[in-house]
């Protein structure tokens, strides 16, 4: 029942964050470091190998009391950014508070982000992606290793694929 509640004040907490937000605006901002749970590397796998991996992460999760509300994400690393492959996902991830014996986690560094959002379905989300490059290209940004995508607004929140929100944030080497 704790876990349950966990879930359901993540969620609200979230939901009440993300209606505050300008969802047409790209910016450059300062994140904290989070701790992150990776699934195994998905990169350059088939959309069966994929939709396993989804499973197999989601299981786990739920089996290991991992799961607190957070949505799932993904991780685009700069290679496959710089190539215009924002569907090649490297990991699957998802924000924990919890620390586990015998079970890996990585850490979001905290620095600089491009911060944007997607609205819509993840079908057209490379029109949102183009704009980011554009952004980066324009301030002459180089990038860092990963960026990191998760709906903020979802199936539970909102109605219809066409209100998802999704958070893109690519992190940021240098200006």
């Amino acid at each position: 029942m704790n876990q349950i509640q966990k879930i359901i004040d993540t969620k609200i907490a979230l939901t009440e964050n993300a209606l505050k937000l300008d969802f047409k605006q790209i910016s450059l901002e300062i994140q904290e470091e989070e701790l992150l749970f990776l699934s195994d590397s998905i990169l350059d796998c088939s959309d069966r190998s994929f939709l396993k991996s989804v499973s197999h992460f989601i299981d786990f999760l739920y089996k290991n009391e991992l799961d607190i509300g957070y949505p799932i994400g993904a991780m685009v690393n700069r290679a496959k950014l710089m190539k215009e492959d924002y569907d090649n996902y490297s990991y699957l991830y998802t924000k924990t508070e919890v620390d586990v014996k015998n079970i890996s986690f990585y850490t979001k560094p905290k620095g600089l982000y491009v911060v944007a959002y997607h609205v819509g379905n993840d079908k057209n989300i490379s029109k949102t992606y183009k704009e980011i490059m554009k952004f980066i290209d324009k301030h002459q940004i180089k990038l860092g290793s990963y960026s990191y995508e998760e709906y903020i607004l979802d199936e539970i929140t909102v109605s219809g694929s066409d209100n998802y929100v999704t958070q893109i944030l690519v992190e940021v080497e240098e200006i």
